[in-house]
């Protein structure tokens, strides 16, 4: 009579996974098929490592000096770790989830709400200083998201130790302005499987915190916040680009590099990739375009894309997955306002958008302007047109006088309509 134990066909993942298990550590085949190739691989480095998968985990603290050190380097990390946890506890507080946020070590620098209300191994595993590195507790999400580089869901049984086998993990990586990881985001669950998603929810918590690190890491920079719709540019799936003041690209977050069709290279054979050969005009022409509100643009291959240029931010950019999508009534840039949406106010202003940049324009003078006299002519007549002709609305949007908007207008041929 056939084996109960080796047929094919079980109920629960979690029956197959114990299968798995089984006969990799018992009779050395590999769990493909149903264990994720990361997650084994990592099993085959703790093997190497003399690990017993039976051996209980013992979830130690570092130092505290140590503690003091990761903490005091991760401290923009840690800032923008804050300005999501509060509504990440939110989402989390009906499900028996905690969240915690790890240095690029492995370290625990965070935690979601008390431990003191947490049981059994979480209460132990989730603590600030606990090293949660493969190398110190085996296969754990965040210990392999930090070797992976990518989104990591360690479920029950494909934990290393057994010890640990009724724990379900989600884990992302957050990287910073070189590429690097930063740190993990990772959400736990014990005693039972996740019932929602967990890769998307920690996939896009990590995207938040990520883009409020990048951001406030850019010192003396400026930052162009990309997407396809300008409704996404508030969001945490918003491409972010930081440039130089001379529009020299200095770092780019995964999104930006899938919209502009390069995920990694910012260099070219004559040094760093510069913003006027992504989207056709200098940065000084985007940075008085945009002027804070989304700004429509042509990239070379054709596609249109939103931009929202900030110059020298001083904290984290708004990226709360919340908050209210902006609309617009109309595809074409320069003819109808854009909704601006407030994410610490939640109210809705209109501003009128910028002209829509030409990618074959050669720009001027990189300097960045001091003011619009040093600006090409072409804007303020552009301003003019958009409102008919009407001088006062124009000069009121430039914050210039109509007197200047008269004298640069006689120096056209051509009187604006």
């Amino acid at each position: 009579m056939k084996d109960p134990q080796s047929s094919l066909f079980f109920k629960t993942l979690e029956e197959r996974i114990s299968l798995a298990r089984r006969r990799y550590f018992d009779e050395g085949l590999l769990p493909s098929g149903v264990v994720d190739s990361s997650v084994f691989e990592s099993w085959m480095r703790c093997q190497r490592r003399g690990i017993d998968p039976d051996t209980k985990t013992e979830f130690n603290e570092v130092t505290q000096s140590r503690i003091a050190l990761s903490q005091q380097r991760n401290h923009q990390l840690l800032l923008a770790w804050s300005s999501q946890v509060s509504e990440l506890e939110k989402t989390l507080a009906g499900t028996s989830c905690s969240a915690i946020l790890t240095d690029a070590t492995g370290i625990v620098i965070a935690c979601s709400g008390k431990n003191d209300d947490r049981d059994g191994i979480t209460r132990h595993a989730h603590r600030i200083g606990v090293n949660l590195s493969e190398e110190a507790v085996g296969t754990t999400a965040p210990g392999l998201a930090l070797k992976a580089g990518k989104t990591i869901t360690v479920k029950g049984g494909e934990h290393f130790s057994n010890h640990i086998s009724h724990m379900y993990c989600a884990a992302a990586p957050i990287k910073n302005i070189h590429n690097n990881i930063a740190g993990v985001l990772n959400i736990a669950r014990e005693g039972s499987p996740f019932t929602f998603q967990a890769s998307a929810l920690v996939s896009l918590y990590a995207a938040s915190i990520e883009n409020n690190y990048l951001a406030s890491s850019a010192t003396d920079q400026i930052v162009i916040a990309l997407q396809l719709n300008p409704s996404l540019l508030n969001t945490p799936y918003v491409g972010l680009i930081g440039c130089s003041e001379t529009g020299d690209v200095l770092w780019q977050n995964q999104v930006a590099g899938q919209l502009i069709g390069d995920t990694n290279n910012i260099w070219c054979d004559d040094g760093p990739l510069n913003i006027k050969h992504i989207f056709g005009s200098s940065i000084n022409r985007l940075l008085l375009g945009s002027s804070g509100y989304p700004l429509a643009v042509q990239l070379s291959s054709g596609l249109r894309i939103w931009l929202k240029v900030t110059r020298k931010p001083c904290g984290p950019i708004p990226t709360h997955h919340l908050q209210p999508m902006a609309t617009t009534r109309s595809s074409t840039a320069s003819s109808l306002p854009i909704a601006n949406t407030s994410v610490s106010t939640g109210q809705t202003t209109t501003a009128p958008s910028a002209p829509l940049p030409n990618p074959g324009h050669k720009p001027d003078n990189e300097t960045p302007p001091s003011s619009l006299k040093e600006c090409d002519v072409d804007i303020i007549l552009n301003t003019v047109k958009r409102f008919d002709g009407n001088i006062s609305k124009a000069a009121k949007v430039l914050k210039v006088s109509r007197g200047l908007i008269y004298r640069r207008l006689a120096l056209q041929k051509e009187t604006p309509g």
